[in-house]
């Protein structure tokens, strides 16, 4: 023999009706929705205080979520800051290296100019030796003439 909410219920489910069985479906559909909403947090969250235990050295306690938030928002700033310093150092680095590749570029040319001035003048200085050595060379040859 069963008893009255039994037939209760197998009544109210002859009676249902596709609005019923719509609105059920959506129901689902929505808790669904929000058991995964839920886990994403949770398990951002659980993330974070990992995080925060690491950091801290409190491997046993969990913050409370105000402070773990507030330590989340220090900590970004804290990247932010490291990025933009290794950004700027990079900067100065790349500039650094310009205005080295510039200086090697003009000291280059400095050194070519140098070697041809140096050059021409030893081409000046080899001639006007030569001239000179000739000249000896002749005054040798008349002194042995006489």
């Amino acid at each position: 023999m069963s008893n009255w909410f039994d037939l209760w219920r197998e009544s109210e489910r002859e009676e249902e009706s596709p609005q019923a069985v719509d609105e059920v479906q959506k129901i689902k559909e929505d808790l669904e929705e929000l058991q995964a909403t839920f886990n994403l947090i949770w398990k951002a969250q659980q993330r974070a205080i990992q995080m925060w235990q690491q950091k801290t050295g409190q491997g046993l306690n969990w913050p409370d979520k105000a402070s773990l938030i507030v330590w989340l928002m220090e900590e970004n700033e804290s990247l932010r800051e490291q990025c933009q310093s290794a950004l700027q150092r990079a900067q100065v680095a790349e500039s650094y290296h310009e205005e080295t590749k510039k200086e090697a570029v003009h000291e280059k040319d400095m050194r070519i100019r140098l070697v041809k001035e140096y050059g021409d003048k030893a081409a000046h200085w080899k001639a006007e030796w030569l001239k000179e050595a000739k000249r000896c060379q002749e005054l040798e040859r008349k002194l042995n003439d006489n």
